[in-house]
């Protein structure tokens, strides 16, 4: 979303999750402008609208919530989808595509990677939430 240039100055300054979640007292005209050299009010909007999207991503939807898992199940339960069919989310696709069987992989995808904007139909994952899966490569099938 363009917001990873203030990551360093997030970490100078020290906006940890508490001060990021408080977007009122944090992110004043004043922080935007004299800290972050923001003076288009727009950007400006645009990064407090952010912070309150995380913020209220964090309410609604902990981070580690497990939403989804095979682990356990066996192979003959574990995920299966046509690589490139649009059948799993984006960064699933990216990953095993990369991916050798028996490898496993921690992959962190933001929401436009994942399930975007509207989230789950069941409700589970909420929209815009960045999700974190741990994946093992165990089978292809070759068409």
């Amino acid at each position: 979303q363009g917001l990873d240039v203030y990551a360093p100055i997030f970490l100078d300054e020290q906006i940890d999750g508490t001060k990021l979640f408080d977007v009122a007292g944090t992110f004043t005209d004043e922080f935007l402008s004299d800290t972050l050299g923001i003076t288009n009010k727009i950007q400006g909007k645009k990064l407090q609208m952010a912070a309150r999207r995380l913020c209220k991503n964090e309410m609604e939807f902990p981070v580690g919530t497990e939403f989804d898992s095979s682990e356990g199940k066996g192979d003959s339960d574990s995920y299966q989808f046509v690589l490139g069919a649009g059948k799993a989310i984006r960064a699933m696709d990216a990953l095993v595509s990369t991916m050798t069987i028996g490898e496993r992989a921690e992959m962190i995808c933001r929401c436009d990677y994942a399930y975007g904007s509207e989230g789950t139909l069941s409700g589970t994952v909420p929209p815009f939430a960045s999700l974190r899966f741990e994946v093992t490569l165990v089978g292809s099938n070759s068409v």
